[in-house]
């Protein structure tokens, strides 16, 4: 007798029984997956209006020029644009929608710009406007200004 008969011989009728466990198993593993995946995303967007601090404003934005914009709640920031040379990060403070920020791509330059946030508090919705008050960086003045931001479903 083969291996296979010698184990379906030894289960007979527990088999049909096994398979209803095990299937039921699997189902009640599962359960909840989607509230436990919807705790994991890191989709938060911001809501309309002045943003304080930070951490109303940490995510990750695009524009219509394919750039990209992330705002950590620590103070970090990335930025890259396409042929712009490659990302540059750096740190800004936020305070009551005036930004302050120094990137590697402009040295040790700062630029004071002011943010407001429109559009619906949803992900592809929720937009950062970006106005320039002070930056003799002409690269960073544009790529931040040139489109609004609208936040990424990250």
């Amino acid at each position: 007798m083969d291996a296979k008969a010698i184990v379906c011989n030894d289960l007979g009728m527990k088999s049909p029984l096994l398979l209803v466990a095990l299937a039921g198993l699997v189902l009640l593993a599962g359960c909840g997956t989607g509230s436990r995946l919807d705790a994991m995303q890191n989709v938060k967007p911001p809501a309309a209006g002045t943003p304080k601090g930070p951490a109303d404003v940490s995510g990750i934005y695009r524009s219509t020029h394919l750039a990209t914009l992330q705002l950590r709640s620590d103070g970090t920031i990335t930025l890259v644009v396409p042929n712009g040379g490659g990302a540059s990060d750096g740190r800004f403070t936020l305070q009551n929608g005036r930004i302050e920020m120094q990137t590697t791509g402009c040295g040790e330059t700062d630029g004071t710009y002011d943010v407001t946030v429109t559009g619906a508090q949803k992900a592809g919705k929720a937009t950062l406007v970006i106005t320039g008050v002070n930056d003799t960086c002409a690269s960073r003045l544009r790529d931040l200004t040139r489109d609004p931001w609208v936040y990424a479903d990250s």
